[in-house]
């Protein structure tokens, strides 16, 4: 921090106190004042990093929450899609069973897999 050099000079005023109380009472509301500003500028510069990973953290909640539903999206289409395999697959096996009842030859069906 920049004021931390003007922190430590004032601290040294402090250990030089002596018994010349109009002297302290001049350094010590200095001292008090410039640590109340440092405090507050620690204080705020803490605020900013906290407000700044909130924001960062709503972010990705916001995407991961998208990533959710995108996945959840993508399941349930491969879902329909194999549905849609498996009964085209049956009907093809039904169709060709019925011309080969019909022909009364047998019939080879070419596995896929």
């Amino acid at each position: 921090m920049g004021g931390d050099g003007v922190l430590s000079q004032q601290f040294l005023h402090l250990g030089q106190f002596d018994d010349q109380p109009q002297q302290n009472d001049r350094i010590l509301p200095l001292v008090n004042g410039e640590v109340i500003i440092e405090l507050a500028n620690v204080a705020k510069a803490m605020l900013d990093r906290t407000r700044d990973i909130e924001d960062r953290m709503a972010r990705s909640e916001r995407e991961t929450r998208q990533l959710q539903r995108r996945l959840e999206e993508a399941r349930r289409s491969a879902e329909v899609a194999l549905f849609r395999a498996k009964r085209a697959g049956k009907n093809r096996v039904e169709q060709a069973g019925s011309r080969s009842a019909s022909d009364a030859k047998p019939v080879r069906i070419a596995s896929t897999a």
